[in-house]
């Protein structure tokens, strides 16, 4: 699992939200090093320099709730504040509910809590010839790789762009 960590004191795991991966919390991890806590960043199972399994059946909430739980006491940590984002404050209301004790704080952004959906999410998503919600571009493996390694630069390029305005 690839890391960003720095500080110490109490611990604040940070959980990405898709499709992004620690770097997205290198501001805070700096500030939080700053305010005297433990920040630990990881690119998530599948994410940046984190191991990638070929099953999808290793993607679950439950198989990623256990790698904060792994990492958590690869590190020595017996407990967190947790925080998520996106994607990742889904993974944070998870292990909050699964892991109560090791979690002695919860901060999510972008997602409440919610239950399971009735049906798949997928299944309820924009999927038109004029809208598509951008995490379906990424469910059938190889289509969204094809066209983002035709030009990696640029696809950088905008990226960067879009995240400054």
């Amino acid at each position: 699992m690839n890391i960003i960590e720095e500080g110490r004191g109490p611990a604040v795991l940070l959980c990405h939200g898709f499709p992004e991966t620690s770097y997205a919390w290198r501001h805070q991890v700096r500030a939080l090093s700053g305010a005297g806590f433990h920040a630990i960043a990881p690119d998530m199972r599948g994410y940046g320099g984190s191991d990638t399994p070929e099953s999808i059946d290793e993607y679950t909430l439950f198989h990623i709730v256990g790698d904060m739980i792994a990492l958590l006491d690869a590190l020595g940590e017996q407990q967190a504040i947790i925080v998520g984002n996106d994607w990742g404050a889904t993974v944070t209301w998870q292990a909050a509910q699964l892991r109560p004790h090791r979690f002695n704080g919860v901060v999510a952004l972008s997602v409440p809590m919610m239950g399971r959906p009735p049906v798949p999410p997928t299944t309820i998503f924009p999927q038109t010839q004029d809208a598509q919600l951008y995490t379906l571009y990424f469910q059938e493996p190889g289509i969204a790789e094809a066209e983002l390694e035709k030009d990696i630069s640029a696809h950088i390029a905008h990226a960067a762009l879009c995240c400054v305005r």
